[in-house]
């Protein structure tokens, strides 16, 4: 599909994603760093990481469209992580607006 990126970066790409993010709620809940390079850090990386997580889960599901719906393939892990993060990512977002 794309030159480069196979079903297996796709996997682990969608992995540092969902840890990025797990780390964004568990810093804003749990450990309160307020450092001044870690928030600058932060901005930077959020709404980009963001946006590529949209696109990467389709880029995950047209993967494992290809691959014929198969369980056990690294596109079809990716594609079940990434729905879940933006599961969870838009849920948290519309939560913090009520």
């Amino acid at each position: 599909m794309i030159k480069g990126l196979s079903s297996k970066r796709l996997f682990y790409i969608s992995l540092f994603i969902v840890g990025y993010f797990g780390f964004l709620y568990l810093n804003y809940h749990l450990f309160k760093l307020n450092y001044i390079l870690l928030g600058v850090v932060m901005e930077m990386i959020t709404i980009p990481l963001a946006l590529a997580q949209f696109i990467l889960l389709i880029i995950s599901f047209r993967y494992w469209r290809k691959e014929h719906f198969r369980i056990k393939n690294y596109s079809f892990w990716a594609f079940l992580i990434l729905l879940l993060n933006c599961t969870w990512t838009l849920s948290s977002y519309i939560m913090a607006k009520f």
